[in-house]
C-alpha cells in the first residue's frame, strides 16, 4: 500500500471511534476525516499538485491534526512552521519559504503581517476551524495561487522536520517516504502493530498516544505522523502539565510514555502517586542528557524502567537506545549510557583527524547507516563506547546548550544580546540545572559609560528576537571579559571567574 493511501484508509475505519481528545472534548475519526478531506479538496481545486510543499502551522490543536492528515493522505509535502517564534521572524519565514499553500488557524490569519507574508509568497491561504460548519475554507485575498516562484516539488518525500542546526536558525531536514516509513516501523507502538503494517493490514493500534511535545519540535511532528500512521487515539495537550499527563496515563492505561529529562524531574517533584502510573511498563526518554541519579530515583520510586534513546532530526528513528532486555541485564551497571546501536546502524568514536579511538576513549561520535547513505556522518557529540557496545555521551563538541530538550546556540543568543545599546560583548554559557538539565547564563561586558540595564530589560529585548526558552536564566556583568592573545573571549577563563557561583555543564 502506498504511504499516502494508508493514511486515507486509516481515517475511514470506524468513524465513531475517538481520534483526538483535547481539553475534555472527544473528536472522532469521522470528524478528523471531514477536516482532512476539506483541506485536500481545496488544494486539488486550486491546482496544488501532489509532492508540492505546503506550510502547516504547528499548533498542538485538533484542527491542525486534521489538516496534517489531509496533507499526508493527499501526498502533499508537509512543511511545519513554528507558530511560537517572534512575530517578525515568523512572517519572514513564511515569506521566504515560498510555499504554494499555507494552512493555519483563525488566530494566525488575523495577523495582517502574516497574511501579507503569505501573499508575498504567492501562497494559497487555508483556514481550518474546529467549530465551523465548513472545517476548511480559503482566506480572503489568498483564494488563488500566486505567480511564485514557489518551492520546488519534492517527489519521493513526505515531510520535513526542523533541527536547531549550527547557525541559530532551525535547519529543515527533508524525510524520504521510504526512510520515514522505515523509521516508523522500527519504533511502533507494539510489535503486532509493526507486523500488521508490514503485511499491508489496515487497522488501528490499541495503544494510545499522549502528546504534549510541540509539533514544531522534531519529536512532536514525528510523533504525530506516527500516531496517524498507526491510527492511535491521541490525547493532545498544548504543553506538559504533570496533573493532566498523569490523569491521561491513568485514563488510557498507557503502556509506554515519552518524557524528556525535565519532565521526569517534574513528575518526581510533583510526587505523583505510584498507582497513577501503574499501567506503564516503560518510559522512553531522549533529546537531552538524563542525570543517572534522577533515573535511579524515578526507577526506584515507580518501578518503571527508563529506556533512553539517542538520535537527532537527521537520524530518522534514532541511532541508539535501550531495550527492555538490555535494561534487565545491564540497567544498573550501565546507567548513564544512551544504549546500544540500533539495527542497521554502526557507531564509532574518532579523534580530530577522524582516526578511530580505542574502546572507552572519548572523542567525536560518527554514525553510519544505509538509511543515511554510505558514508560516516560526523556528529557534534563527544562520546565513548564501552566493550559491550554501550554508548556514553560525554558532552557536545559545539557547546550547544540543551534546555529541557530544546537546543540553544550560545553564539546566536550572544549576538542578539550585543545589539542592545548598553552591551559591548557577551558570552553565553550552559550551567547545570536540576530540573531542565542546562540553562543559559549570559556574561556581559558593558559599553564604556553605559549604565547597567536591569535583567528584565534585557529579557524584554531578547524576547523581541528569540523564543522564550533561548532567553538567559541569569546575567552576570563584568568590567572586562578575559580574552586570548588573538582577542577572542577565553571561555575557560570566564568559567573560572564564576566557578564559585555556578556549576557549568
Amino acid at each position: 500500500m502506498e504511504f499516502a493511501d494508508r493514511f486515507k484508509a486509516i481515517a475511514r475505519l470506524a468513524p465513531e471511534q475517538t481520534a483526538v481528545e483535547f481539553q475534555g472534548r472527544d473528536h472522532d475519526w469521522g470528524w478528523l476525516r471531514r477536516v482532512a478531506d476539506a483541506v485536500e479538496a481545496l488544494l486539488i481545486a486550486a491546482g496544488v499538485a501532489p509532492a508540492v510543499p505546503v506550510g502547516w502551522m504547528a499548533h498542538n490543536r485538533p484542527d491542525m491534526v486534521g489538516a496534517a492528515l489531509g496533507l499526508l493522505q493527499s501526498g502533499r509535502y508537509l512543511a511545519p512552521v513554528n507558530p511560537h517564534q517572534p512575530a517578525a521572524r515568523l512572517t519572514e519565514e513564511v515569506r521566504d519559504l515560498a510555499m504554494a499553500a499555507q494552512v493555519g488557524l483563525a488566530e494566525d490569519w488575523r495577523a495582517p503581517d502574516f497574511v501579507d507574508a503569505a501573499r508575498a509568497a504567492g501562497a494559497l491561504g487555508i483556514l481550518v476551524d474546529i467549530d465551523a460548519d465548513v472545517p476548511a475554507r480559503l482566506v480572503p485575498a489568498l483564494e488563488t495561487l500566486g505567480p511564485g516562484p514557489h518551492r520546488a516539488t519534492m517527489p519521493g518525500y513526505a515531510m520535513e522536520r526542523m533541527s536547531s542546526g549550527t547557525t541559530g536558525r532551525p535547519k529543515r531536514v527533508p524525510l524520504k517516504l521510504a526512510d520515514l516509513e522505515e523509521g516508523l516501523l522500527a519504533g511502533p507502538p507494539t510489535r503486532e502493530d509493526a507486523e500488521a503494517a508490514k503485511a499491508g493490514e489496515v487497522r488501528r493500534s490499541a495503544s494510545p498516544a499522549i502528546m504534549f511535545n510541540p509539533f514544531a519540535h522534531a519529536g512532536g511532528i514525528y510523533g504525530l505522523v506516527g500516531a496517524l500512521y498507526f491510527g492511535r487515539t491521541i490525547s493532545l495537550h498544548e504543553k506538559f502539565e504533570v496533573a493532566e499527563w498523569s490523569a491521561a496515563v491513568r485514563r488510557f492505561r498507557a503502556p509506554v510514555a515519552n518524557l524528556v529529562p525535565a519532565m521526569l524531574r517534574m513528575v518526581l517533584d510533583a510526587e505523583v502517586p505510584r498507582e497513577a502510573l501503574a499501567s506503564l511498563i516503560a518510559v522512553r526518554s531522549g533529546t537531552a542528557p538524563l542525570d543517572p541519579e534522577t533515573q535511579k530515583l524515578f526507577e526506584d520510586r515507580y518501578g518503571i524502567p527508563i529506556l533512553i534513546d539517542y538520535g537527532a532530526s537527521e537520524f530518522i528513528g534514532g541511532v541508539a537506545g535501550w531495550s527492555l532486555r538490555d535494561h534487565r541485564q545491564f540497567g544498573a551497571a550501565k546507567r548513564g549510557s544512551v544504549g546500544r546501536a540500533k539495527a542497521g546502524v554502526a557507531l564509532r568514536v574518532t579523534d580530530d583527524d577522524r582516526a578511530e579511538l580505542a574502546v572507552g576513549e572519548t572523542g567525536i561520535l560518527e554514525i553510519r547507516s544505509d538509511r543515511f547513505g554510505p558514508d560516516w556522518i560526523r556528529t557534534t557529540d563527544l562520546a565513548a563506547i564501552d566493550s559491550d557496545g554501550f554508548l556514553f555521551i560525554r558532552g557536545r563538541a559545539d557547546g550547544v546548550i540543551i534546555r529541557g530538550g530544546f537546543k540553544i546556540i550560545p553564539e546566536v543568543v550572544g549576538e542578539i544580546l550585543q545589539r542592545h545599546p548598553a552591551v559591548n560583548e557577551a558570552v553565553v554559557l550552559g550551567v547545570k540545572d536540576e530540573r531542565l538539565g542546562e540553562l543559559p547564563l549570559a556574561v556581559v561586558e558593558l559599553r564604556a559609560g553605559a549604565a547597567r540595564p536591569a535583567p528584565q530589560a534585557l529579557d524584554a529585548f531578547l524576547r523581541e528576537h528569540l523564543p522564550p526558552y533561548q532567553v538567559p536564566a541569569a546575567y552576570e556583568f563584568v568590567e572586562t571579559l578575559p580574552r586570548t592573545v588573538s582577542l577572542k573571549i577565553a571561555r575557560p577563563e570566564v568559567r573560572a571567574m564564576l566557578a564559585g557561583r555556578y556549576a557549568f555543564a
